[in-house]
């Protein structure tokens, strides 16, 4: 990651509220899967591993912003979501398998989906919810896994 992309990602973490960081961060995951099955379709493996490893990085950089003190019931069945998730990405680096990724996709689209609504539920009622929650919630694009890791360009 070149040092503008750090400082766009850091800016994000600052100036979008942490259910929009989320929203991105599932846009970015859906993104590199689907390039990660055109890229088995190619037999291009060495693209396929690279993207998703990214989808990967995103996967443990959500994992370890829950917040399991304040989550509770929400933030163990994200990380059995997250896990299960990082799992069939780890399966489809040694399978190849199309089908695995067109189910992580469509089970990432789902989730986002439903984070938008949050997003959007929360910019609609006002910044005070919004604002409640940022404040007790860790920023997803400010993880370590995230931002300084090797693999975690998100640029396609």
């Amino acid at each position: 990651m070149n040092s503008n992309q750090l400082a766009s990602y850091k800016n994000a973490s600052y100036t979008l509220q942490k259910t929009r960081q989320i929203v991105l961060l599932y846009d970015a995951a859906i993104r590199f899967t689907s390039q990660a099955q055109h890229a088995i379709q190619e037999e291009d493996f060495a693209k396929r591993f690279e993207l998703l490893q990214k989808v990967s990085n995103i996967l443990a950089g959500l994992h370890s912003a829950l917040d399991y003190e304040n989550g509770g019931e929400i933030s163990k069945v994200l990380s059995s979501f997250y896990t299960g998730l990082d799992l069939r990405v780890i399966a489809i680096n040694r399978t190849n398998n199309v089908d695995e990724c067109e189910y992580v996709v469509s089970e990432l689209k789902n989730m986002r989906n439903s984070w938008e609504k949050i997003d959007h539920e929360y910019g609609v009622a006002g910044n005070n919810a919004a604002e409640q929650i940022n404040a007790s919630a860790r920023s997803p694009l400010d993880q370590r896994e995230l931002v300084g890791a090797e693999g975690a360009d998100f640029s396609a």
